[in-house]
C-alpha cells in the first residue's frame, strides 16, 4: 500500500492518487501534464521489473494477464453491447449464447464448400493452409488476405528470404497485400453475416477453436495463431456496420509457395 502523495501535489496536483515511493509522480501527472517523473518512479519501474520477470518465471504472468485481459474484454463488449442496443434498438441482431454459435459453425459455416474440402484436405498428406476471419468492410475481398501482409500483426506464413524475395515488402518483409492475394482464394460470398459484433467475433472465435480441437490443426495448416484475436480495435463507427465471416485458403503448401511458417 502506498503512503505518499504525489511529488507535484503543492504544485497544483489533485488527482489525490497515493503513491508507494516519495518523489514518485502520479499518472495524470506524467500523462496529462507531461511532468518530468521522480526517483520514486524510476524506483517503482524498477520493482515492477521484479515482479513481471519473477512472475513470468512462475508462470503467474499468464494467469495475471488472462484475469486481466478477460476484465478488459468484458469491459468493452458491455460498452458495445450498451451503444449498440441504444442506436440500433430492436433492429440489432438478437446476441448468441456460445452454444448458438458453435451450433452456426457446425451447421452452417462447416457445411460452407470451401471449409468442408478445408477439413477433408486436413486428414490427408497434403493439408491446405487455411483462415477464417471476419470483416466489416463493405467487401469481402477487402480484407480477405489482410492477415498475410498486415504491417501491424505478424503473418503466420511470410516470405523465406524477403531481402531477395521480389514479392516481400521492402518496409515490413512480408508479402505484399498484391502478391498476397495471388496466393490465396477466398469465399466469395459471406458464410454467416449479422450486424451485431459480440456474435461474429463468437462465430470466428468458435470456428478457430472447433477447426483447431477437432483437427488438431499444426500451424502452418491453420493460418492463425490464438483463437479470436482478430477484428481490430471497436469503436464507435463500428456500430451498424454488417459482418461478414470468410474463409481463406492458400493456393498451395506454404513451402511450395516459398513461404516460412513464424511461430
Amino acid at each position: 500500500m502506498g503512503k505518499y502523495d504525489c511529488m507535484y501535489v503543492g504544485d497544483g496536483c489533485t488527482s489525490g492518487r497515493i503513491m508507494l515511493y516519495q518523489e514518485q509522480a502520479c499518472g495524470s501527472c506524467l500523462k496529462d501534464h507531461e511532468r518530468a517523473p521522480g526517483d520514486g518512479n524510476v524506483k517503482d519501474r524498477k520493482a515492477q521489473a521484479k515482479r513481471n520477470a519473477k512472475n513470468k518465471a512462475s508462470g503467474k504472468r499468464k494467469e495475471i494477464d488472462a484475469i486481466h485481459n478477460g476484465k478488459k474484454k468484458a469491459k468493452k463488449e458491455e460498452a458495445y453491447r450498451l451503444e449498440a442496443q441504444s442506436e440500433l434498438g430492436a433492429a440489432l441482431d438478437a446476441e448468441l449464447t456460445d452454444e448458438e454459435a458453435k451450433q452456426i459453425v457446425q451447421t452452417v459455416v462447416f457445411q460452407d464448400p470451401m471449409v468442408a474440402e478445408f477439413i477433408t484436405a486436413a486428414s490427408t498428406e497434403n493439408p491446405d493452409s487455411g483462415y477464417a476471419g471476419f470483416t466489416g468492410c463493405p467487401k469481402i475481398e477487402d480484407e480477405s488476405v489482410r492477415f498475410l501482409w498486415a504491417h501491424n500483426s505478424t503473418p503466420v506464413v511470410q516470405p523465406i528470404d524477403p531481402a531477395n524475395d521480389s514479392r516481400a515488402s521492402k518496409t515490413s518483409g512480408f508479402l505484399t497485400e498484391a502478391n498476397a492475394r495471388k496466393l490465396a482464394t477466398w469465399t466469395p460470398e459471406p458464410i454467416y453475416q449479422t450486424n451485431n459484433r459480440l456474435n461474429i467475433k463468437k462465430v470466428e472465435y468458435w470456428t478457430q477453436k472447433l477447426l483447431e480441437e477437432s483437427l488438431d490443426l499444426p500451424l502452418g495448416v491453420r493460418l492463425w495463431r490464438v483463437a479470436g484475436a482478430g477484428g481490430g480495435q471497436d469503436k464507435r463507427s463500428d456500430i451498424g456496420k454488417v459482418y461478414k465471416l470468410f474463409f481463406t485458403k492458400l493456393i498451395d503448401s506454404p513451402a511450395k509457395l516459398g513461404l516460412r511458417v513464424v511461430e
